[in-house]
């Protein structure tokens, strides 16, 4: 481990269910020498999303805009036949289908998704409106007196990389899995009842997944391009899974996933 001088930027592994700050204070848990520096985050994760996060070191900090600018690469999983309120797993469900994917359309669809756009802020959001974060507009049930604001992306390129299908059984125990690694308030209980209930009937269904692979400018929501491409095939589609692999020169390969270990040492991008 180093000891003499830090890196500027560390390359981390984000886990599923940690927020990014539980992930910086993780971090200064496990190595002393950064529990007096000023660490700040470059580009948010989801919850629910795992994979690569910068975390710029005292004055590297102040170049975060820098590194906010970087392409990002994700694995992005797409499971078909449902909807939720945050367009992923995460979320109070708005709509079932049993209705399966055709591969051809579905390969289309994924051609199609390289643009730039106006994208809107998911629904479940830290974006602010009005002073207070989109989520909270959600969760009091008055998105329909505000204007769900747009942000420009860029899709660089997409490519389908595989798609399987999932039992209802398989789906109930891993959506279960993944919510009891959330910690905080994400209503995990209400949302769990809500997938018992509508998954309790159909454990020997099977439901189509897609692994795409997504390169995209900072900001884009993978959980929304999830609910667009569903909508483009005219079945509901959430976020399953989402990994992201690389930003800019940073690749999920190097990054630190075992703390304890000391940092990795990166050049600045």
């Amino acid at each position: 481990m180093a000891s003499q001088a830090h890196p500027t930027v560390l390359n981390v592994y984000k886990q599923k269910g940690e927020t990014p700050l539980s992930c910086i204070l993780r971090l200064q848990e496990a190595i002393p020498e950064l529990r007096g520096e000023t660490l700040t985050y470059a580009g948010r994760l989801d919850p629910l999303a795992e994979g690569v996060l910068l975390v710029l070191v005292g004055e590297e900090g102040k170049r975060k805009e820098m590194y906010l600018g970087l392409r990002k690469t994700y694995q992005l999983d797409v499971l078909f036949g449902w909807g939720t309120d945050t367009y992923d797993i995460a979320g109070k469900l708005t709509e079932v289908s049993d209705k399966r994917i055709a591969m051809v359309p579905l390969m289309d669809a994924v051609v199609q998704l390289p643009r730039t756009y106006d994208q809107p802020y998911p629904p479940y959001s830290s974006k602010p409106v009005g002073g207070k974060p989109l989520f909270q507009w959600a969760r009091e049930g008055r998105l329909s007196e505000i204007a769900i604001p747009t942000h420009s992306v860029t899709i660089y390129g997409s490519v389908l990389r595989h798609s399987e299908t999932v039992s209802g059984a398989d789906l109930f125990e891993y959506i279960d899995r993944s919510l009891m690694k959330l910690t905080g308030d994400f209503r995990q209980e209400d949302i769990r009842r809500c997938w018992r209930e509508y998954l309790g009937s159909r454990y020997d269904n099977l439901y189509d997944v897609a692994t795409l692979e997504i390169e995209a400018s900072s900001g884009t929501y993978m959980r929304s391009i999830a609910h667009e491409l569903g909508a483009v095939l005219g079945v509901p589609a959430l976020a399953y899974r989402i990994v992201r692999t690389s930003v800019g020169m940073y690749t999920l390969k190097e990054s630190l996933k075992d703390f304890t270990q000391g940092f990795m040492l990166e050049t600045r991008g």
